[in-house]
């Protein structure tokens, strides 16, 4: 990859491993044979400088039900992490956070009741995040 002197490129990489969400890779200055991917330097180039920068969120598979629901839903999640917090967010369509609240979860399979009776007709976003873990899925009240 040659970008040039004093000019910058930057890489995402979207791996096949689904508990892997984004890899940023950063290179500024001139980069012109292949890239060391162990630690980021980049290999044969004058005047080069590479930044590797990580971020990664895991992903996590949680079941919110009914969908779609009438007056509240239930959460179902089998934590393989030991003892543990939870955070459920719930926004509009409209990016408002209508729900939030933190919960406990013990080792193995936990249900969650969340009650949303005030909630208006429509579509809502879940998010379901432990740790370094997060995953969103639509729930629709009727």
């Amino acid at each position: 990859l040659d970008v040039g002197t004093g000019r910058s490129a930057k890489i995402n990489i979207y791996s096949n491993d689904s508990n892997t969400a984004k890899f940023d890779f950063s290179l500024k200055g001139s980069c012109k044979d292949q890239t060391n991917r162990d630690n980021g330097t980049a290999d044969d180039t004058t005047s080069t400088t590479a930044v590797n920068t990580v971020n990664t969120v895991k992903k996590l598979d949680f079941v919110a039900y009914p969908n779609p629901f009438t007056e509240n839903f239930r959460v179902r999640y089998e934590n393989t992490d030991g003892d543990q917090s939870a955070q459920v967010i719930i926004v509009d369509v409209q990016g408002k956070t209508v729900y939030q609240q933190q919960h406990n979860l013990t080792e193995g399979i936990n249900q969650i009741d969340i009650n949303v009776d005030y909630l208006s007709y429509g579509i809502y976003y879940i998010s379901f995040i432990t740790g370094d873990k997060k995953t969103t899925k639509a729930v629709q009240k009727l």
